[in-house]
């Protein structure tokens, strides 16, 4: 085990986000500071510590996306009678 490091399961399970979620974070790379380890059971996620202590400032908004802003339709000129 590493030093000061926890794995995508232990990070789930102390922050309470599903796993699928933490490891998809983790592949892309949304998680700072992780470290992918190959073993022979396949690949095992590192995570610092520090990471979880500070969730909140690197956290992904939650839900969809905002859309941009609507642009205003034309609007037909007048004709002249």
């Amino acid at each position: 085990m590493r030093k000061n490091m926890i794995t995508t399961t232990q990070f789930a399970t102390e922050t309470g986000l599903p796993y699928t979620t933490v490891v998809r974070w983790a592949q892309n790379g949304v998680i700072p500071g992780v470290e992918k380890e190959e073993t022979p059971r396949g690949p095992v996620w590192w995570i610092p510590q520090a990471a979880l202590d500070r969730l909140e400032d690197w956290r992904p908004r939650r839900g969809r996306p905002a859309r941009p802003p609507k642009k205003a339709p034309a609007r037909k000129k007048a004709r002249a009678s």
